[in-house]
């Protein structure tokens, strides 16, 4: 089993051996936490290694300083740092991200797919993927599964209208025949005044 080169320690990268695989252990400087590469070959490059640990959502650097996905999500206030600048490797993810759930022949989202919800699979910020999508790609559009809901609501909508409308047309003939019933009381009681004391029963 061979140890590390010089390489893989000054880019931070230990080598383990799971079962069966070896595995480069990425860690992050913040918290700790580790990411495994494993592989069953000889040797990996380190550029694939780092190109994995990205594709995972890392900030994997060349100098050995590494941030997991969840501290690089964490909210900092201005005073602590700066906008969070796109990098290369960024942009190359985002816009592999877009690609992937991108209707271009229509210009728009597929299915529940928005800026927002590719931002936060990706952990980055809401204004790379508008900036990806206009640039590469086109407007966001409605997407399928909002032209479905809205589809839905008008048929709705139109559905309720039509209970409406039977329901006033019902109310409209009660109200006649309360009307009409009120009328045949009325003559009933018009009779019994005129007939006098015999029309009135014990």
């Amino acid at each position: 089993m061979s140890e590390p080169s010089a390489n893989h320690r000054r880019i931070g990268l230990e080598r383990r051996y799971p079962p069966d695989s070896q595995a480069m252990i990425l860690t992050c400087g913040k918290c700790g936490s580790e990411w495994a590469c494993r592989y069953k070959i000889k040797r990996l490059p380190v550029d694939a290694i780092l190109n994995k640990a990205r594709q995972a959502g890392w900030d994997a650097r060349t100098n050995g300083k590494h941030t997991c996905k969840e501290c690089q999500m964490e909210v900092k206030s201005p005073s602590e740092t700066g906008p969070r600048e796109m990098q290369p490797q960024d942009r190359r993810r985002v816009c592999r991200a877009v690609e992937e759930v991108y209707d271009e022949a229509n210009g728009r989202y597929m299915a529940s797919q928005t800026d927002h919800t590719v931002a936060l699979a990706l952990g980055v910020p809401r204004v790379w993927v508008e900036s990806i999508r206009e640039e590469n790609f086109g407007p966001s559009g409605h997407s399928l599964a909002m032209e479905q809901v809205e589809t839905e609501i008008r048929k709705a909508i139109s559905e309720m209208k039509a209970v409406a409308d039977t329901l006033m047309a019902g109310a409209a003939q009660a109200e006649r025949k309360i009307a009409e019933l009120q009328g045949l009381a009325e003559k009933v009681h018009a009779i019994r005044e005129a007939v006098g004391p015999r029309a009135k029963r014990p």
